[in-house]
């Protein structure tokens, strides 16, 4: 009868077989699986950085994610395999090993350790050399008997050649046939995560790529022979890949800037990164650089200080490189540096000073040999009243250097203490301030020399009188006048003017700027000087007995003379618009001799800017208006375009453009009143020509143009038609079409007249 021990014996082998079957994944179905790879990891890059540990810095958290399917190798200690590669074999066979204890129980389901495993090699091998010597008699022996013996130990049959990037492992023994060899490869971290198994070649080859572990550290290597369906346990090595062992060199380049070598860098190592922040603020001035590949092995960046606020002192530098073992972002070193500027400040000093000038200067001189400056501030002020006259200059930097001349004028402009303070910025952000001192300066007291402050040119027939002004020993910055009739001054107005060093100065006092109001006229003048006082001088009274508004030229509106102003545009040396060889400047003027005739026939007096074909510059045509005693003013052109299409009538009145001051018409230009007439004379114009002729309606349009801002009586610009169009210049130049255009015009201004008749 047999023993307990054979029966567990023979059934084992089945046992185990039907076990590796249920736990094992064949290759085939691993290769199916989705492997998933987190590329958007590659570049998670913190935005917080720990000054002193590489770890706090995310690397690459790529990761290949397979199926968790285990795989277990049978024995009395078991190999537990996580996953298999593409590159695995497919077998459901036990791995069978021989007990040292010759026992050997079908149920008993152990890890293998990495102890347990070294610790069977020996067992290991005389069990495979016992098999390659005679399979058919072990197996026989061993369903007769509990225990296979060992033989001694043999030499170590594989070895392992670590590079860069791999791995080579060489079975070193000859490989029976119907053999294969196997290697289990996986790395220490996260238990066998990455286990992948290799076929070794013919010759007992294969060669691992880290990159299909990505992980630095311990490798384990266990090598099986698979024999008629058995695997069995040959050795168990471990090799380490070491992390990237670089070197790295800080190097000050100028006083802005500095250089970050990177040499040893393995070619598993693709890119590198550099992250760089100053001590100061925390990481708030962080900077990723990526550096540049100078030759093999070799990297380099260069830190610009002004990306981080061109701060002096400690500089952290972290260095990342990307490795294709990993699939992501590796720490490689941290460095510090300490940004330091060597090189002197500039020279401050004043020059030019005597204690009995009021001015001298102050100059900050610099150097190839010194900081380079970026800016200069100096601070002055008079030690009476504290800094009451306190003034900031910024002179201008050329050459390294800046010169400001300071005058006592712009200050308190007395005998007294001046302190000066000046202020440097340099290029590696630094600030360095100087205190000149007190410089004692005593002002000569010279005789004050009032102005001449007179009236002159009054005639009160004319509402009208100058106030002439001579400068006196003071610079004078301004002068106004004021002048008013009525006891309330509610027709108070002031006149201003900013007079030209060494000249005198004519102002001219008018009634019109007072409401033409008749009475008995104050006149009080005050000089402004550039010392800031002022003195005040009454001129006394000055009647003016006549109202000379005589009419809406001269802003009495209320007055009707029936006398209307005609400006042709244009003439002589400027032809305006010019098209199929005819100028504006001849349609303007034939169109004001029609308009002209038309309204001294029915009893209007014209007044015109030209009668010929002369010149005459935009200001005078107003100022001419305004010296005569017209009620309105037509300005006549026609219009021309870019577009051939353009067509149509347009009349303007006047619109406040603050960029186009008036020059001549200061007080009426923006009159409401004069608006309003303009308003109703535009609108009385544009609607009659364009019913009589039939013309494209472009209606009532606003504008700054000069005759327009310049003119007292309500004034509009009428444009008769576009000479750029073909078909309106074929009516435009026709007698037949002018006539209407005429009549439109004319019966546009006896509209007018009908609205505001006295």
């Amino acid at each position: 009868m047999k023993s307990k021990k054979s029966y567990v014996l023979l059934l084992a082998p089945f046992v185990l077989a039907s076990f590796w079957q249920s736990k094992m994944v064949s290759a085939s179905e691993i290769a199916n699986q989705n492997v998933t790879v987190d590329s958007s990891a590659n570049n998670n890059m913190s935005s917080k950085l720990s000054t002193s540990n590489l770890d706090t810095i995310p690397e690459s958290t790529s990761e290949v994610t397979v199926l968790d399917q285990s795989t277990n190798l049978v024995t009395e200690n078991v190999v537990q395999e996580k996953a298999l590669a593409s590159s695995e074999i497919q077998t459901d066979e036990s791995i069978i090993v021989s007990s040292p204890s010759g026992d050997l129980s079908a149920s008993e389901d152990n890890t293998l350790s990495e102890g347990n495993a070294l610790s069977a090699v020996g067992a290991v091998k005389s069990s495979f050399q016992s098999v390659n010597t005679d399979v058919s008699s072990n197996l026989k022996t061993a369903k007769q008997e509990t225990v296979v013996s060992l033989a001694a130990q043999v030499a170590e049959p594989v070895t392992a050649t670590v590079d860069d990037k791999g791995i080579s492992i060489q079975y070193n023994e000859l490989i029976p046939q119907n053999t294969s060899i196997l290697f289990a490869v996986w790395g220490d971290k996260q238990d066998q995560n990455d286990l992948v198994w290799y076929n070794a070649s013919s010759t007992g080859y294969a060669y691992v790529d880290f990159s299909r572990h990505k992980e630095y550290g311990v490798y384990h290597i266990h090598t099986y022979a698979k024999r008629n369906g058995n695997m069995y346990g040959i050795s168990a090595l471990q090799v380490t890949l070491l992390t990237p062992q670089i070197t790295s060199q800080i190097a000050q380049k100028d006083a802005s800037s500095f250089t970050i070598t990177v040499s040893n860098v393995p070619s598993t190592i693709t890119s590198v990164k550099i992250p760089v922040w100053t001590d100061k603020d925390g990481q708030n001035d962080l900077i990723w650089y990526n550096a540049g590949q100078v030759s093999k092995g070799t990297y380099q960046a260069l830190v610009n200080t002004a990306n981080h606020n061109n701060e002096k002192g400690l500089y952290h530098i972290h260095i990342y490189g990307y490795s294709t073992i990993l699939g992501g972002q590796i720490g490689l070193a941290t460095k510090t540096f300490s940004n330091v500027e060597s090189r002197p400040n500039a020279t401050v000093s004043v020059v030019n000073y005597a204690e009995n000038k009021t001015t001298f200067t102050v100059n900050v001189v610099g150097s190839t040999n010194t900081k380079v400056l970026t800016g200069v501030q100096i601070a002055v002020w008079s030690e009476t009243n504290g800094q009451d006259d306190l003034k900031w200059y910024k002179p201008l930097i050329s050459g390294n250097s800046a010169s400001q001349t300071i005058d006592i004028a712009n200050h308190s402009n007395t005998s007294d203490q001046y302190i000066i303070h000046v202020y440097t910025d340099y290029t590696d952000g630094s600030r360095v301030g100087t205190n000149l001192g007190a410089y004692k300066i005593v002002k000569e007291i010279l005789p004050v020399v009032k102005p001449n402050v007179i009236v002159q040119n009054y005639q009160a027939d004319k509402g009208s009188l100058e106030v002439k002004v001579q400068e006196g020993s003071k610079a004078i910055s301004k002068i106004s006048v004021a002048a008013w009739s009525t006891a309330d001054q509610s027709n108070l107005h002031w006149y201003q003017e900013i007079p030209i060093a060494g000249q005198e100065t004519i102002i001219k006092v008018n009634q019109a700027y007072h409401d033409f109001l008749v009475g008995n006229y104050t006149v009080h003048t005050y000089i402004d000087y550039t010392d800031k006082s002022r003195d005040g001088f009454n001129l006394g009274n000055y009647e003016f007995p006549v109202k000379v508004g005589l009419s809406a030229s001269q802003g009495n509106y209320d007055i009707v003379n029936k006398v209307i102003y005609l400006d042709a545009g244009h003439g002589g040396y400027d032809p305006g618009a010019v098209y199929f060889g005819t100028s504006e400047k001849t349609l303007n003027l034939q169109m004001q001799t029609l308009v002209k005739s038309k309204l001294e026939a029915k009893g209007y007096t014209v007044v015109t800017t030209r009668t010929d074909d002369s010149f005459t510059d935009l200001l005078p045509r107003s100022e001419k208006a305004n010296n005569s005693l017209s009620d309105l003013f037509v300005s006549l052109h026609f219009n021309a375009s870019t577009s051939s299409q353009a067509s149509g009538i347009e009349t303007y009145y006047y619109e406040y453009y603050e960029e186009y001051p008036s020059r001549i018409n200061e007080i009426f230009h923006n009159n409401p009143e004069r608006l309003s007439r303009s308003s109703v004379l535009a609108e009385a114009i544009q609607a009659a020509t364009t019913a009589k002729t039939g013309a494209k309606n472009n209606g009532v349009l606003r504008n700054t143009f000069a005759v327009l801002r310049e003119t007292t009586a309500p004034a509009v610009l009428v444009e008769l038609g576009y000479m750029s169009n073909a078909s309106e210049f074929q009516n435009i130049s026709n007698v037949n079409y002018q006539e209407k255009l005429a009549q439109g015009i004319v019966s546009g201004i006896l509209s007018y007249y009908q609205t505001y008749s006295v």
